[in-house]
């Protein structure tokens, strides 16, 4: 029964994202050696565990590109061969390696007119097919809600009709798409009935129109969708003992439902 509850603490520490899994699979093999079922799960848990480390491990390189414009920032896409990036309040992309060099970007390509795309914040989200751009257009940022979809292969650009955005920081204005650039995720100051609260929560729309999905409680921003669409992960805002403000990062299921945390900062850490 100890193995068994060892087991089972384990998958919960696991399923927090808690390095506590390894040492109770590791008590299972060292306190129960005659529970051979017990063991054998603990070592396939552990050796798993193992791989997912081992991918964290790698030190990534870097490589500078030089690009023919001067953005301020820009987004990569899915598969890291485009650049999107905003210029003049036109939405943009560029092959980051083009036919000259692996090194010297290739063509920019105009994607949009000036529509007073916002040019802050890392705001331009990727769909995760990479055939879809969603961005922010505000003349005078963040005085407006309107946002925007666009086929990253060129074309018209298409409003999406958010029945009531505001926020106030700007990183509030992180958008995401989901993977199939069907839906999109923002964030917004919560209504109800006259009164607007002065923090954020995050909402789901569908991009060619229909009700906004109200996901999480306020104090909630910057949504991103999971690689398969099924969860979105977000910061959320808290006031600590000291009275500063912190961030923790949890996941919910986008089609709503119970959230989780993933990230415990220690009290006092601010983002």
């Amino acid at each position: 029964l100890a193995a068994k509850a060892l087991l089972a603490m384990g998958g919960c520490y696991e399923r927090l994202g808690k390095g506590e899994a390894q040492k109770a699979y590791e008590r299972v093999i060292e306190e129960y050696p005659g529970q051979m079922q017990e063991v054998s799960i603990a070592k396939e848990r552990i050796a798993e565990l193992s791989k997912i480390f081992d991918s964290f491990a790698h030190e990534p390189t870097f490589g500078k590109i030089q690009i023919p414009s001067n953005p301020d920032n820009g987004v990569l896409s899915p598969n890291g061969e485009t650049l999107a990036f905003v210029s003049k309040g036109c939405v943009w992309t560029v092959p980051v390696s083009g036919k000259v060099d692996p090194y010297i970007a290739g063509e920019p390509r105009k994607l949009t007119p000036n529509l007073g795309a916002w040019n802050m914040n890392s705001t331009l989200a990727w769909s995760g097919d990479g055939k879809w751009l969603a961005f922010n257009a505000a003349n005078e940022a963040p005085a407006s809600k309107d946002v925007y979809v666009v086929s990253s292969a060129g074309g018209e650009p298409s409003k999406v009709s958010i029945p009531y955005r505001r926020c106030g920081w700007p990183e509030e204005f992180r958008l995401s798409l989901s993977p199939d650039g069907k839906t999109l995720a923002y964030a917004s100051f919560v209504v109800t009935d006259d009164e607007e609260s002065q923090e954020p929560a995050i909402f789901t729309i569908p991009v060619t129109g229909g009700e906004a999905k109200q996901l999480t409680d306020i104090w909630t921003q910057e949504p991103a969708f999971s690689p398969d669409g099924k969860n979105i992960a977000y910061v959320k805002n808290y006031r600590g003992d000291n009275g500063r403000r912190n961030s923790d990062v949890w996941i919910i299921p986008a089609v709503g439902g119970t959230p989780a945390q993933v990230s415990h900062l220690q009290s006092g850490q601010t983002r």
